[in-house]
């Protein structure tokens, strides 16, 4: 996470504190697996069935669901909720169309975490989308036509170390200069 922008304000949350979170989480109304058991170094958690989230995008020609998963986490921050890892791999569409997250090791520490972690989703959506155009498109709806508590410019900010992180990497050359037109878009 170090070049990402939140240095070293992060740390990993313990097993029991992973089950204490997931239980926050349930308990404000979001989708998670519920946990049945655990101990220091395992959690025994509800199998969901689905579909990984960035597995769907790369088949899907019509990503809309993008908008879902970013309302989701929208609907999170606004219950006080920072998950901590959001990208594709730890977010599933059940076949009855319900979107679950899980992965709660780590926990967000930023001054600006949800800016942090919605970028993340941006990101990774856009990256992991088979039609990145029409990808781009709903995010940069999400950003310049909702109603949304997100500083821009510390998502901007985000969203620029992210393609640094990826360019030094030699990794998503189109995605990278997708998002840099959309941070400069935010940016105004």
């Amino acid at each position: 996470f170090e070049v990402t922008g939140i240095e070293n304000q992060y740390r990993f949350r313990t097993m029991e504190e992973q089950v204490l979170f997931s239980q926050q989480c349930l308990e404000s109304g979001l989708l998670v697996p519920r946990t049945f058991g655990h101990s220091t170094c395992y959690l025994v958690r509800e199998f969901i069935d689905g579909e990984i989230y960035n597995e769907l995008l790369t088949r899907l020609e019509d990503p809309s669901i993008i908008i879902r998963y970013l309302n989701e986490i929208s609907s999170a921050h606004s219950r006080g909720i920072v998950m901590g890892d959001r990208w594709g791999p730890n977010t599933v569409l059940t076949p009855d169309d319900r979107l679950y997250n899980f992965d709660f090791d780590i926990e967000l520490l930023a001054e600006h975490s949800e800016e942090f972690e919605i970028a993340e989703a941006a990101y990774h959506s856009v990256a992991d989308a088979r039609n990145k155009e029409r990808a781009l498109g709903m995010i940069t709806d999400f950003f310049m036509n909702n109603d949304h508590p997100y500083l821009i410019r510390e998502v901007s900010r985000f969203l620029q170390r992210r393609i640094e992180f990826y360019v030094r990497r030699n990794k998503h050359h189109q995605t990278n200069q997708m998002i840099t037109r959309f941070a400069n878009i935010l940016e105004g």
